[in-house]
């Protein structure tokens, strides 16, 4: 998650430009705003908004106890 900046302003901007762009991520939760993710085109990045939701609703939930999934493991899942 990235640390609090001003709504609207060109720091937050750069934050998330910065945190989306050259790398496979994907979605950014900059504190105290909301999702923002990035697709090659709208249904892609609707679909990422979907995923991360969905996976909220069961981490939340679990009073954020669960244990994510190493990316080495991630790998080979699929």
């Amino acid at each position: 998650m990235l640390h609090f900046l001003l709504p609207g302003s060109e720091e937050l901007a750069r934050a998330v430009r910065k945190i989306l762009s050259g790398t496979s991520t994907r979605a950014v939760l900059p504190q105290n705003h909301g999702l923002v993710t990035v697709g090659k085109d709208f249904e892609e990045a609707l679909n990422i908004a979907e995923e991360i939701d969905e996976a909220a609703k069961v981490f939340v939930p679990a009073a954020c106890r669960a244990c994510p999934i190493p990316a080495n493991e991630l790998a080979r899942i699929g």
